[in-house]
Order: C-alpha cells, then structure tokens, then sequence
C-alpha cells in the first residue's frame, strides 16, 4: 500500500498536471502550426501569408510578447532544414500585444534575407515564439508555431551555399516531358562545407517516405509513386546507382551528382514530385526538389 506522504504527493502531482493542461488548452492559441514557404527570394522583406492571430481564452486582459527562436536551442529541428542563420531577420509589427478577455488580435510577421548570392537554395527553420507575460518564460502559457524556408532557386550563384551540407539547385525541374523525351541530365551540387570528411547517404523518396519522414508537398504538384522513375549517376564516368547507397566527400570539397528520368509513357501526364535526401553521419541533412512537368503545349496530354 502506498504511504500517506506518498499518496498526497501524487495527488498534488495530479492536480498539478491538470494545471498545466488547463492553461494550455484555455488559455491561449495562435492560428499557425507548421507554415512552408517556398521560393523565398533573398533581398526583399517577405510578408508571411497566414497573418498571425492571437486568441486569448483566458477571462482576463493579457499582454503576449513575441520572438524568434533557433530549432537547435531545444524545441526541435526538422529533417533537411538548418536554423535561420538570423534571429533579426524576423521581425513582427509589434513585439508585445494585449489582448482582452476572450478576444484575439492579429500580427504581421516579416522575414528579410539579405541580397546575397550564398543565401539562394536554402533550407531554413525558425519557430515563433508567442508567449503570455512581460517575460514570456512560462511555456506553459507559451505557442510556437514552426516556420521552414526555402529560399529561391538559383543556379551557378557567385558564392556557394554557405550551410554545413549544401545543395545546388536546391530544386530540380524536367519539363516538357511528353512520348519522345530525350532524357536530358540534370545534377545537384553537394557541398561539404565543415572542416572535416563526410559521408553522405543518398535516397530517392517517394509518396509514403515523404510523408513518413514529414517533408511537405509543393502545392500543384502530386508526390511521385515510384522512386525508381529518377536515376542517379555517380563517377568521374557516369554510371547508375540503386538508391540509397552512400558517397564520400573531403573537407571543404563538392560531389557532383547526376538525375535522368525513367517513366513510361502512360507515367508523363501530370505533375510530379519527388525529393533527393542528402544526409550526413554526423546527424545533418538537406534535400532538393525534383519536379516533373508534362509537355506544356498540350500536344502530347491526353
């Protein structure tokens, strides 16, 4: 039988919890959860779409403070996307805002990547910190919905993808891909920009292992079904690879990777995509879009 000090401490553990639910669940909320940006361009301040809305469910005024917050700092990264390098690049219309009982107000939140050329096909993640109180430190009474960016696509940039693993182009397109299509090749650049030798294991993922691994969906276009429709080529002379399988690259040097297309006819008739995930032994990954597009004049579609 449990003790009588022992039985009051769980009880007050408890409560305690219940407490604790309680202020989550009536207390506040914000209408974000995970908002992807895309093609983000670098050098023009970029307003998030949705704004951001604040409700206060709590029957008494309360002031909420907000700020920018790195992944890493422990409320968790995301696969293939590295912290926004700047916490100041996020900037709100207002820091602190109070809210009535029961009342909700809005926020425009606004994201400025400086105009240089390292910053294009990037992969960033930031979350929004939206606390109640003068000093937002009880989490408690605290929402933090997750932004990831990716910046614009850009080949040949004059500085390379500064990120410990870079890619370049950060988003790969097929397009006009109808009956007799030549197959041309495309490549991704892999960066290995830490001081020390990596080894990279290389996957084509299709529909289940993106959604099993949480990568979301470009809008307009449906995931790819198969991974064996892209091809992977590696070597100084080109030959195929069976995914994944993994590569070498020395400090401070890149690895040029070759895609070609493998779908039959009946396959070109839509808009695919799939992704290429890059991903260090050292717990860091990127990836690059692969987009497939059919014939754009409309002669080939059914």
């Amino acid at each position: 039988m449990l003790s009588k000090s022992l039985f009051f401490c769980l009880i007050i553990l408890i409560l305690s919890l219940i407490a604790v639910s309680d202020a989550l669940a009536t207390g506040m909320s914000v209408n974000m959860g995970i908002e992807l940006l895309q093609q983000v361009p670098p050098g023009e301040s970029y307003l998030l779409n949705p704004v951001l809305i604040i409700y206060n469910k709590s029957d008494k005024a309360s002031t909420f403070v907000l700020s920018a917050v790195k992944p890493s700092t422990g409320l968790g990264t995301t696969l293939g996307y590295f912290d926004l390098p700047e916490l100041n690049w996020i900037t709100f219309e207002k820091n602190q805002i109070k809210i009535p009982p029961n009342g909700n107000d809005s926020v425009r939140v606004y994201l400025s990547i400086p105009k240089e050329d390292k910053y294009y096909n990037q992969h960033w993640s930031v979350y929004i910190s939206v606390a109640a109180g003068a000093g937002g430190g009880n989490i408690s009474l605290a929402c933090y919905p997750k932004i990831l960016i990716e910046t614009e696509n850009k080949l040949s940039p004059k500085e390379k993808n500064n990120n410990l693993l870079g890619l370049e182009p950060s988003v790969v397109k097929f397009e006009n891909v109808q009956s007799d299509y030549k197959k041309p090749v495309k490549r991704i650049k892999i960066y290995n920009n830490s001081d020390k030798k990596q080894v990279y294991s290389i996957s084509v993922l299709e529909s289940k292992s993106c959604v099993e691994k949480r990568i979301f969906r470009t809008s307009g276009y449906s995931w790819m079904p198969d991974s064996n429709w892209i091809k992977l080529y590696t070597g100084k002379r080109p030959s195929v690879r069976s995914a994944p399988f993994s590569i070498s690259v020395d400090a401070n040097k890149s690895y040029s990777l070759q895609l070609k297309l493998n779908l039959s006819k009946d396959e070109q008739y839509k808009r695919w995509e799939g992704i290429i995930l890059v991903e260090s032994d050292q717990g860091f990954s990127n990836f690059a879009r692969v987009f497939i597009e059919p014939d754009s004049t409309g002669k080939d579609v059914k």
